[in-house]
């Protein structure tokens, strides 16, 4: 595909032909290609930006943008999604472990959400009051 290129069988990043065929530290296996899932919408992600207001990292009020704290694309509930700027969510690219534990502990602070082992604990008795059953 147009994404990885090959020099005699090693792996060679778009953007470093310099790693000597070692694949990239933040390489996610081209997962910035998959699709979202039909939940993450405009509504969803206004919803999330009203909620933060801002940029939990940093503070910024511009450029704001959701992201997927565990990475995963079709996990798209209010305790896996947080509002930064461009600039912070372009961090978090690097060092995934540390960020995923880093923003849930934010949202834990901030609204009491629970995680365990990276894993999101949600009550079920306050899924099902959420949406509407």
């Amino acid at each position: 595909n147009n994404y990885l290129n090959k020099n005699n069988g090693k792996f060679i990043s778009p953007l470093d032909n310099n790693n000597n065929g070692r694949i990239p530290s933040n390489f996610n296996n081209f997962s910035s290609y998959e699709p979202y899932g039909p939940e993450f919408n405009e509504a969803f992600k206004q919803v999330i930006r009203i909620r933060d207001n801002n940029c939990l990292i940093c503070g910024s009020n511009k450029g704001l943008s959701v992201h997927h704290i565990n990475y995963d694309k079709l996990m798209s509930v209010k305790e896996n999604c947080i509002c930064l700027c461009n600039y912070c969510h372009c961090k978090t690219n690097f060092n995934r472990t540390q960020w995923q534990s880093f923003c849930q502990s934010l949202l834990a602070e901030k609204y009491g959400y629970k995680y365990q082992d990276g894993k999101i604990m949600i009550q079920l008795n306050a899924a099902l009051k959420n949406n509407g059953l």
